[in-house]
Parts: C-alpha cells; structure tokens; sequence
C-alpha cells in the first residue's frame, strides 16, 4: 500500500510496524497516546501520576494549537520547540531516575520502559510540526476494519483485500477532509478513462475537489457531533477515475 512513499509515520511500539518504518526516506515518530496510557493504567504510582501529568500538558499545548488554527505552522513548530522540548525533556529525565527503582516486568517498571524504548520515536513531533502527538485519528479509522474482521470475515482473494485496503484508504480520506465518500466515489467512478488520459483527469480530480468546504455551526442537538457533509462541488469534469484497465486482473 505505501509503495515508495516518503515521510513520517506515527505508530505505536508493534514489530509489526518495523517492516514499513524501516525503509530509506521514511521516518518513525512514536504515539504519545499509548505511552501515556501506560502510565494511567497504574496512576497508584507516584511516579505514574508524575509521568501522566507532564504528558497532559503535551496535549494542553497541541489544543491551544488547535484552537489558535495554527497547525503545521511555523508558529506551532515554534510553540513546540519553547513548551513542548522542556516538558519532554523533563519526563525522559524523570524517567530515566525511575528505572531502576521497579522491576522492568511490573506494571508501572513497563510504562517506564515503553517511555524509555521508544524515545527517539516520542521526540520525533518536536522537530516538525506537521508530525501529530499521536495516532488515534489513523486508528479510529481503523475500528471499521477490526469490525469488518468479525462481521464477514474473509474478502475473498488477496486482490480482494488489496481493493478493499485501497476503498478503506479513500473513504477514510474523505472523511478527514469532509468529502462525502459516496458523492466522491460517484463522480470519481463515473465513466472509464484512458490509460493516455489517466494523469489529466487524476489532476482534475484533485483540481475539483481541493478547495476547503465551509464549517457548519452545529444548533444544540447534536453539537460536537460532525454530520455528514455533500460534495464540495458538483462534478463537472468530464474526466473522471475509474480502475484503470491495467488494475484488473482479467
């Protein structure tokens, strides 16, 4: 699925991760989600308690970010090299004075050694901006697929699960943008194209569906609740994608 794309992916401590972040011009960031749940699963700990508190003020700072619409900017890259370096700097620290005290087996001796492990990963946000404090935006969008697995659980062929890998990937990509799936996947299945034509109406596509949607304001019922959201814009271009005749299989 990555191909040889570049970039930086945040995931959590899984091996099973390895085989993907370990290719040249790929970087591996690390999840503060799941170190500090490590560290709330045993809050009877002082220790614990100190490591779940600095880890909150990370995401302290990332909510002003967001709420100040300075993502990715240079501004937050800013805000993270003045707040965000001195806090981390201080829990590795901390940490590291801890380690010794519990036995690497014990729960809280665990959540220090996860820390510990992993911290060029955890360190990697701190140098660029546009890197998230973790993954949980990618894996709520993975709960679907956990839910296919017990729902129909086979896809019939590995091309099968290729295809539906690839629908996962759009639908969820629509979603994050607030694009309908439904109306993009009409209007991007909407007639055959030509492997000559196959750039032109790629570009079309983005070109039509890349300017940003207006926010709604939500009335009381339902607040904070996102509704689905139509098209950006209606479908004009007569290009559109469709699975080129090189992905079939017959």
């Amino acid at each position: 699925m990555l191909g040889d794309s570049k970039g930086t992916l945040v995931v959590d401590a899984y091996t099973g991760y390895n085989r993907v972040t370990g290719v040249t011009g790929r970087t591996r960031a690390g999840c503060y989600a799941h170190a500090r749940r490590k560290f709330h699963e045993t809050l009877a700990h002082p220790e614990a308690k100190e490591a779940y508190d600095l880890i909150g003020k990370l995401y302290v700072i990332e909510a002003e970010v967001r709420r100040e619409g300075i993502v990715g900017t240079e501004a937050h890259a800013e805000r993270r090299r003045v707040q965000s370096t001195p806090i981390v700097d201080d829990l590795f620290e901390r940490a590291r004075g801890w380690r010794d005290s519990h036995e690497p087996r014990d729960d809280i001796g665990n959540a220090i050694g996860y820390l510990l492990t992993n911290e060029d990963s955890l360190r990697v946000f701190l140098g660029n901006a546009a890197v998230p404090i973790d993954n949980n935006t990618a894996e709520q969008k993975m709960r679907r697929v956990a839910l296919g697995r017990g729902n129909y659980l086979f896809v019939g062929s590995k091309h099968g699960g290729k295809a539906l890998a690839i629908l996962y990937s759009v639908v969820a990509t629509c979603e994050q943008h607030r694009i309908n799936p439904q109306a993009y996947l009409e209007a991007a299945l909407a007639q055959p194209i030509t492997k000559e034509s196959g750039a032109k109406a790629d570009a079309e596509l983005l070109h039509a569906w890349s300017r940003p949607a207006p926010r709604r304001r939500h009335g009381r019922q339902g607040a904070g609740r996102p509704r689905p959201r139509l098209s950006r814009t209606p479908w004009s271009s007569a290009a559109a994608l469709r699975r080129r005749p090189s992905d079939h299989g017959s």
